[in-house]
């Protein structure tokens, strides 16, 4: 990636704190909604996304449910990463997650997804960044997300 390309990445990155995650705490449950950026291969261009993702946790250790995102490529289009499932080594917030991916483009293309996301508490503020990377139609495509939870 050029230089050029890195710093207008991460500059989105930054713009992307301007949504909020907010985690809402309903016993076991969760949902979220956040905003990043996501850096495609093919075509090799970097946009804007919003995402959806719930989970309910199972136990301290798994959970499962699904993640969804808006792209606002050219031509835009919709994923849907389900059924999702979030291992919690340590049982805190932070996650590893993994699921069948679907690409509801002009058609259907079916891949995977892989991530995680570490919150940081920062007293009664959460930042959280998030990063996940979807292998779907024979390309790789990075997902980057800043959250801010209160």
């Amino acid at each position: 990636m050029r230089p050029i390309k890195k710093i207008c990445c991460f500059a989105l990155i930054a713009c992307a704190s301007l949504f909020s995650e907010r985690a809402h705490a309903m016993g076991d449950h969760r949902f979220a909604l956040s905003g990043g950026v996501m850096v495609l291969t093919k075509p090799s261009q970097t946009v804007f996304q919003i995402g959806a993702e719930y989970e309910h946790r199972a136990d301290a250790l798994i959970g499962y449910g699904l993640q969804g995102n808006y792209l606002f490529a050219t031509p835009a289009y919709g994923l849907l990463a389900a059924p999702m499932v979030y291992l919690h080594p340590i049982g805190n917030d932070w996650f590893i997650s993994a699921a069948p991916l679907f690409e509801f483009n002009s058609g259907v293309t079916v891949g995977g997804r892989v991530g995680t996301r570490l919150p940081i508490t920062l007293g009664m503020v959460s930042i959280i960044p998030s990063a996940s990377v979807d292998f779907i139609g024979g390309r790789q495509n990075l997902i980057f997300g800043l959250g801010v939870q209160i």
